[in-house]
């Protein structure tokens, strides 16, 4: 178990002196929308009462395009990722687009990626197991 959350936080980018959970599940979240995103990951026993993961890891994060960040996520059963994209490559400028996505039946020390991406007709946030 510790040999796998090592070679994830190695894996998805280094967050040293960052105490873990013992049961974590981690979803990585990648930007890939050509501009900077503002990323919250929230979980829930139910899908009515999210609330923004409060460990360290877990806190909303300005991500420049291109940029993966891990989020390592209590037992909970289901995630939501939020993504507001800001105008200016530099994490600047007003929010031009919010999107979210939510999956459900998460599995404990599961590994999960959301990926924020321009389309054709604007912006979505896609989770994959």
């Amino acid at each position: 178990m510790k040999r796998l959350l090592a070679a994830l936080i190695l894996a998805t980018g280094s967050i040293a002196g960052t105490p873990l959970p013992a049961a974590a599940t981690v979803i990585s979240v990648h930007n890939a929308s050509g501009l900077c995103a503002h990323v919250s990951v929230s979980t829930a026993w139910d899908t009515k009462s999210w609330r923004v993961v409060p460990l360290d890891t877990g806190r909303p994060q300005f991500l420049k395009n291109g940029v993966w960040w891990p989020f390592f996520l209590p037992a909970d059963p289901n995630v939501k990722v939020s993504a507001a994209i800001l105008s200016g490559p530099e994490c600047s400028g007003r929010t031009i687009a919010s999107v979210s996505a939510f999956r459900t039946g998460l599995t404990r020390d599961g590994r999960y990626v959301a990926k924020v991406q321009k389309t054709a007709g604007g912006y979505e946030l896609v989770i994959y197991r």
